[in-house]
């Protein structure tokens, strides 16, 4: 009923553009290289010659490895503010498109056997109506033809948002946050290597909270992915 909009400048999309204008689309932060250029555990955009961001230094990571495809800036958080906020589900398919695009050689190395999204409490997810990450995690799923299992992991009480702490203080506000569901997880027999996915990646401490409580049900391998990484050091 609505002429479709670009994420980013507003202006109409034309029939062939997803969620973004070409002027736009163009503009997407795309992280270069594989490994040449990021930390070889988290995958943030590092001075050549480096090996680890200076989170991954100081941090001992759950986790096997993420990846994170785009860079977190105006562009890819205004992508963000208008699907996390504004309720702009019709983004996802663009968003994952993207994301499966520059995705295939790290993906063919994980060969995650199942992908689950971070989980928001429910409370948010009422108030909310979805869970960007599941949106996105489902479409990039269908995309490589793996189950998406969005009911496995649960975040088991509210969170304060991340941004307002430390290193240190992130780990302490996820304590305990995330269970797995058995039952579920059983629906999925032999499988110990999954992928995790979110929006946006910053320090690791949500995955590694994640990664931990899947670890602790038996799952042997975590692998993340999101769309947004801040900047390394």
């Amino acid at each position: 009923m609505y002429p479709a909009k670009c994420a980013v400048c507003d202006s109409l999309l034309e029939r062939q553009e997803r969620y973004l204008c070409k002027k736009c689309h163009k503009k997407l932060p795309l992280i270069d290289g594989v490994l040449s250029n990021r930390c070889a555990k988290c995958s943030k955009e590092i001075d050549m010659g480096k090996s680890l961001c200076l989170d991954c230094q100081k941090n001992k990571h759950v986790f096997e490895q993420a990846h994170g495809v785009f860079k977190y800036n105006d562009v890819t958080g205004k992508i963000i503010a208008q699907l996390k906020y504004f309720g702009k589900t019709g983004y996802v398919e663009g968003i994952a498109y993207d994301m499966a695009a520059n995705t295939h050689i790290i993906m063919k190395k994980w060969q995650p056997q199942i992908i689950i999204p971070v989980p928001l409490h429910i409370s948010k997810l009422r108030t909310r109506g979805f869970n960007q990450a599941g949106v996105i995690a489902d479409e990039f799923a269908k995309l490589y033809d793996i189950a998406c299992a969005d009911r496995i992991l649960v975040r088991t009480h509210k969170t304060l948002p991340q941004k307002y702490f430390d290193n240190v203080e992130r780990k302490r506000n996820l304590q305990s946050a995330f269970a797995v569901n058995v039952k579920e997880l059983k629906k999925y027999p032999g499988v110990t290597r999954v992928l995790l996915v979110d929006d946006i990646y910053t320090t690791g401490s949500t995955m590694d909270a994640c990664a931990q409580a899947l670890k602790m049900a038996g799952i042997k391998e975590v692998y993340c992915l999101c769309m947004c990484i801040g900047n390394g050091m």
